[in-house]
């Protein structure tokens, strides 16, 4: 082994080193600016007409009289972006286990057809349940759509599954075949089982990837929770 090569493959593995450090400074960078812009938000009950802090919400206790008139007072300068991004936060907090994709994971999610189009994707939430499915809130960005500093929260869900061969793309309304299966009734069926068009659906190997094509609410995430038990248990 020369001298020279020693150097090559030194520098390789610190380039290495130093892209990934990079990508997963930019997601806790997001997810501090999330974090930040969350803090004073506040979470809006229509039907009890109250509005809670994010701790509140996690603690369970709070003023009634004090949530009521905060309703009164804020409802029409809330923010519902944030107000979604809050309401889903304390969803997954109570329903799911904290996770962090590792290196191998993030490699496989982006060179998938799904996200392999976009130039910029990171994950600064995600959540595992108790059947290993993983969810994610997805910032992403487009190399058509690309707008400085803007990021689009969109809504990733990841189920692994065995029994899953062939490759199949479902986007824009379209389904792509790049690998036969001799299941294709079950991809097909797995389609119309989305609940909107606004939904992107891709499985291959072992994977089944179902993503949302705009900002997500959390009605439509317990609307998805559904599909993705009725997806598993239909393979």
């Amino acid at each position: 082994m020369t001298i020279e090569f020693i150097f090559i493959a030194i520098a390789i593995v610190l380039v290495f080193g130093y892209m990934l450090s990079k990508i997963n400074k930019q997601e806790r960078i997001e997810k501090s600016e999330i974090e930040k812009s969350l803090k004073d938000e506040l979470i809006y009950d229509d039907i009890e007409q109250t509005a809670l802090t994010l701790e509140e919400a996690e603690s369970g206790t709070w003023n009634i009289d004090i949530a009521k008139k905060r309703y009164l007072e804020n409802k029409n300068n809330s923010s519902s972006k944030w107000k979604v991004m809050s309401e889903v936060l304390n969803y997954f907090g109570k329903n799911y286990s904290e996770y962090m994709f590792t290196e191998e994971e993030k490699n496989i999610i982006v060179n998938s057809e799904m996200f392999k189009q976009f130039s910029h994707s990171s994950f600064p939430y995600t959540f595992i349940n108790n059947q290993k499915h993983k969810i994610s809130i997805v910032n992403i960005q487009d190399d058509i759509n690309y707008v400085e500093e803007f990021h689009e929260n969109q809504f990733f869900y990841w189920i692994k599954h065995k029994d899953i061969d062939g490759h199949y793309i479902f986007s824009n309304n379209f389904l792509k075949e790049l690998k036969r299966t001799d299941n294709k009734v079950f991809v097909t069926k797995a389609v119309g089982l989305l609940p909107t068009k606004n939904y992107s659906l891709e499985y291959f190997n072992d994977n089944i990837f179902v993503k949302s094509t705009n900002p997500f609410s959390y009605e439509e995430i317990i609307r998805l929770e559904k599909v993705v038990a009725m997806l598993v248990n239909n393979i």
